[in-house]
């Protein structure tokens, strides 16, 4: 029963939130052989001034054991 919880800057239609949402979901039928009628996706708007603080110190930095791609930025290329 997959979940999916999405994180993005804020300023994206609803459109591209539930087409984000289908591929998603697509991915998880054909990669990982989900049932469609399990899968569930959240997608969360973030400021981009709040995204270090948020996102990067407390849901990037502290779980690189599990992230299975890594961003190309750290905490401080955020800060410039």
């Amino acid at each position: 029963m997959p979940h999916v919880n999405l994180k993005i800057a804020t300023g994206h239609s609803d459109t591209i939130k539930h087409e984000l949402a289908d591929a998603f979901a697509r991915a998880l039928v054909e990669i990982a052989g989900a049932e469609p009628s399990q899968i569930s996706v959240a997608i969360d708007d973030v400021a981009p001034k709040r995204w270090a603080r948020d996102v990067y110190q407390h849901e990037i930095a502290p779980k690189t054991d599990v992230l299975y791609r890594l961003p190309g930025y750290n905490a401080d290329d955020l800060c410039r």
